[in-house]
């Protein structure tokens, strides 16, 4: 029997490090891997009926809220199949945490951290392969009447089939991984330390500017509050960073264009006549009138379109101009009780992250969550999974950062 679950748990941590390359995995192969990853932490519960380790419940509670209150918002689709796929689409927020806490054993540090490098390895990967089909430029991704920011973006969707600024919330989450391990003395830590400064670049010519803040931000609190700030030579690494960043919304000209935008009146900019005015006005009026009870998930874009028709602005009725923004998304679509889900998904595990003083846990978190206020980070698969895979990984191992409990 101890054998038999012994190889259950290898083919686990086999199939956890497939889910972790994520980036170049596409869209239908993850949600095989969780199926699998499913049936062996079944199979491992079932060979050890007791874990023998403490249980936060309420960390599955409050990640699994939004798909369980999805699921009863079903019968306010268009459609019941609709319905379905949207909350089926979120599933993975109560899955993973729910296997890798009530089925799975807890894995040591060294298997996070293994997780976490492969991520970040299949960033660079992705990197590499978008610049080798760079060569070929043809179709819309590289038509000359088009702005530069959007030629390399179209180009980055066309090559990759992965919208561009989830592209950057990889690049950007392997970076954050590898900061945190910079720290590892000898060449491990200034390989990862090193290999920090394309994902950055990538992300800057991708030229998203809230990930790159976010990016800062996340950044900045794991240099701080870790052993990075007390070597030397990690000061470096960081200040290197911090100025590659900064520096590249000045001298990358992707990144420059879309940040001259934010001071115009018209695409991206905020002024009365641009885009993000009329998606945030918009966004606001339809809260304002369904702040308590909402109007349904799968009529947002609906309810969003209406509003959008007295701006004269034809992009805006492309249909898939939602409120990008993930928290006024599920309140306008859920009611309050989507906000409070919302605020939960990452006030619960933030707090206990600090408690635990798992800091990589906690600046995932953040990335994310300051991500999610100008996008629907959480409304497509790509978001989704990146989002339940390393939280669960944390959740599961971050009783283990401070030696505590037994492992795998």
């Amino acid at each position: 029997m101890e054998r038999r679950t012994k190889g259950i748990v290898r083919v686990a941590t086999g199939l956890i490090a497939v889910l972790a390359v994520q980036p170049v995995l596409g869209l239908r192969l993850p949600v095989l891997v969780i199926a699998l990853i499913v049936i062996a932490g079944i199979a491992f519960r079932a060979s050890r009926p007791t874990l023998n380790v403490p249980i936060d419940r309420w960390s599955i509670l409050f990640a699994g809220a939004p798909f369980l209150l999805m699921l009863v918002d079903i019968p306010r689709a268009p459609t019941w199949s609709e319905g379905w796929q949207t909350a089926e689409r979120a599933s993975s927020l109560l899955v993973l945490p729910t296997v890798f806490l009530l089925l799975l054993p807890r894995f040591s540090q060294a298997q996070r951290r293994t997780w976490m490098d492969l991520f970040s390895i299949s960033g660079l990967l992705l990197i590499g392969f978008v610049c080798l089909t760079a060569f070929v430029r043809t179709g819309e991704a590289w038509d000359p009447s088009m702005p530069l920011s959007m030629r390399v973006r179209s180009h980055f969707a066309a090559s990759t089939g992965i919208h561009a600024v989830y592209g950057s919330y990889y690049f950007l989450v392997a970076a954050l991984f590898l900061l945190d391990g910079s720290g590892q003395e000898g060449a491990r830590g200034r390989a990862r330390a090193i290999a920090t400064i394309p994902l950055v670049l990538a992300a800057a010519v991708l030229a998203s500017r809230m990930p790159l803040l976010a990016f800062l931000v996340s950044g900045g609190y794991l240099f701080l509050r870790t052993g990075l700030r007390k070597s030397r030579s990690r000061w470096w690494s960081f200040t290197t960073i911090l100025l590659l960043v900064l520096g590249a919304f000045v001298w990358v000209p992707t990144l420059r264009e879309r940040g001259m935008d934010v001071l115009t009146n018209s695409g991206e900019g905020l002024g009365p006549g641009s885009v993000r005015h009329a998606v945030l006005h918009c966004g606001l009026e339809v809260l304002e009138e369904n702040w308590l009870f909402g109007v349904g998930l799968g009529r947002v874009q609906e309810n969003m379109d209406v509003c959008y028709s007295q701006f004269d602005i034809p992009a805006l009725l492309d249909g898939h101009h939602g409120p990008h923004n993930q928290f006024l998304t599920w309140w306008i679509g859920l009611g309050a009780i989507g906000a409070l889900a919302f605020a939960l998904l990452f006030l619960y595990p933030m707090q206990r992250s600090l408690a635990l003083q798992d800091h990589i846990h906690y600046s995932f978190l953040l990335f994310i969550l300051l991500c999610s206020l100008t996008e629907d980070l959480l409304s497509r698969q790509w978001g989704l999974v990146l989002f339940s895979t390393f939280h669960a990984i944390f959740q599961n191992t971050s009783s283990l950062v401070r030696g505590e409990g037994p492992k795998a």
